[in-house]
């Protein structure tokens, strides 16, 4: 989990966003304090973060991705999945920050390259 780059609006909203560690971005987007106290739509924005990690465990099976997701679900209490619970993310989310008393409204995709659903 890294970002290689991000767009204007991104890094305007998140300075620094792309220069975090996998750690660090599992502790900002999952874990108390300011970014999660500006999401007016936490829960569901944590959700489909959690819903892609899960995602890529299941496709992958790499240690350091459930090393993540299991930060994350720490970082998440009760979000935890159910057993059998589908492992897939929803392709938009829409996270509503509320930045200096406003609403800021933004569109949020999972593109991947995979084989058909």
């Amino acid at each position: 989990m890294t970002f290689l780059s991000a767009n204007g609006g991104a890094e305007a909203l998140f300075p620094g966003l792309t220069r975090l560690s996998p750690e660090q971005l599992i502790d900002m987007w999952y874990g108390p304090g300011p970014f999660r106290d500006q999401v007016v739509n936490w829960p569901d924005v944590v959700q489909a973060g959690l819903a892609a990690l899960r995602h890529a465990v299941a496709d992958t099976c790499d240690t350091e991705i459930i090393r993540l997701l299991q930060r994350a679900e720490a970082l998440s209490p009760g979000r935890q999945a159910p057993p059998g619970a589908p492992a897939g993310p929803a392709p938009v989310i829409c996270p509503i920050f509320e930045l200096d008393e406003q609403i800021v409204r933004t569109i949020s995709t999972v593109m991947r390259f995979d084989t058909a659903a």
